[in-house]
């Protein structure tokens, strides 16, 4: 199963033209039933905006999609049945426990309901990579504008990555693997760069401007509106910087034998491209013989994108603080384990040295007074919550987890800046 490839309307242009719609017509051979082929004068420019996709991203189509657009009913049923797919039940209620256990969302929220509300109003375009087609939402436009062109492009090059790199492969579905959200960033930001190459001072300029949303996006909870954002523009970021350091043959490198472990290798691309600084792997300890009667309900990462997330909360006052605790982020591992509607999470964190340690200390004894926090070791800090009492003492002398290297990536490499290649 493949991942449906977005873009956001909001990461793009704050535009919404009128005009009538066209009538519907039967959809040409590749475009599935509800998706309509663009009108003939929105047709023509196709070829031309396949290759702008082309020459910037270097690469060619090895061969054709196809497109065309839909209207908001036919798009909401199309996310909704995508979402069923890559957060099936057994995925989604580990990810929603874990979230609800850090409280990075509130108790009640349905999950699945707001995700799906948020894609369904925000989405300007989408490339299904199982069915090989790229599909234009339908805003009343008459004729391709500035969105859509930018919308089409970015699509051209999810189908121009998939063809050459297998996304399906690449991209991890996994919600709480930090390792999958920096493929993720990769893969969007790579076609955010191919979308805005020509836009002038593009990394900060794209960057200072999402600081500034509004609509539907502005008002989701933090972590649906931040990790959204994650992949666009701090990948865009990344994928600037890489081609300034190594041109199109590192960026395709990243695609292929050494992709960005994590979220602060996206954050730092120098800690991919130079000064190599991969996670260490923690295996933690089950923790079910400390806490009778208890079922563990979810395991995986926060990484440091999830920690500045944590730390910087709701309002975002303490963002520059978080910005400061979260780095130096040498891996961490969560357990979250349930019983009788009640949740326990036990959260092991390594850091790059012991001052990284104690500024993670000192913001994570901010989060409230039901987080335990404590330092297990030079570099290590552990956070309990949900347990109290002798039970607590019992729970953090059990949480040592066992911290290792992984495996070494193959040899960084930093070439010239190369010309576009396809």
């Amino acid at each position: 199963m493949k991942k449906l490839f977005r873009t956001v309307a909001v990461c793009l242009l704050p535009l919404a033209l009128g005009g009538a719609a066209p009538s519907a017509v039967t959809p040409p051979p590749g475009l599935p039933e509800g998706v309509e082929p663009l009108p003939p004068e929105m047709h023509s420019r196709m070829d031309e905006l396949v290759h702008t996709a082309e020459e910037r991203r270097g690469l060619r189509l090895k061969r054709p999609v196809a497109w065309g657009w839909l209207g908001p009913d036919a798009l909401r049923e199309k996310i909704t049945a995508e979402l069923r797919k890559e957060l099936p039940a057994e995925t989604l209620r580990p990810f929603e426990s874990a979230l609800k256990a850090f409280g990075l969302v509130p108790e009640r929220l349905d999950v699945v309901g707001v995700y799906t509300d948020l894609l369904t109003a925000e989405i300007a375009g989408f490339y299904d990579p199982d069915a090989e087609y790229m599909a234009l939402v339908r805003r009343g436009q008459s004729k391709l504008d500035a969105l859509d062109e930018m919308t089409l492009v970015h699509e051209a090059v999810h189908a121009i990555q998939d063809q050459h790199f297998d996304l399906g492969a690449f991209v991890d579905l996994d919600p709480m693997s930090d390792a999958a959200s920096a493929r993720e960033a990769l893969v969007e930001g790579d076609a955010t760069w191919a979308m805005l190459e020509r836009v002038a001072d593009i990394s900060p300029k794209i960057l200072e401007e999402s600081s500034r949303l509004e609509g539907g996006l502005s008002k989701a909870p933090v972590w649906f509106r931040e990790t959204l954002l994650f992949s666009y523009f701090r990948g865009l970021a990344f994928c600037h910087e890489v081609r300034a350091l190594g041109g199109q043959a590192l960026v395709d490198r990243a695609f292929t034998v050494d992709p960005p472990r994590s979220t602060e290798q996206i954050l730092h691309p120098e800690k991919w491209a130079q000064q190599r600084d991969d996670p260490v792997a923690i295996t933690s300890p089950d923790l079910s013989a400390v806490l009778p009667g208890h079922a563990k309900a979810a395991e995986g990462e926060l990484g440091e994108m999830g920690i500045r997330i944590l730390l910087t909360g709701e309002d975002q006052s303490g963002r520059k603080t978080a910005e400061t605790a979260a780095a130096g982020w040498g891996g961490d591992r969560f357990q979250v384990y349930e019983k009788d509607g009640r949740r326990v999470l036990a959260w092991a964190t390594e850091w790059d040295t012991e001052a990284d340690a104690a500024e993670f200390e000192t913001a994570a004894r901010g989060l409230g007074a039901d987080w335990d926090v404590r330092r297990a070791g030079p570099k290590r800090v552990q956070v309990v919550r949900g347990v109290e009492g002798e039970a607590l003492a019992v729970v953090q002398g059990a949480l040592t987890p066992i911290a290792e290297p992984n495996p070494p990536a193959a040899p960084s490499l930093t070439a010239s800046p190369s010309a576009a290649r396809y």
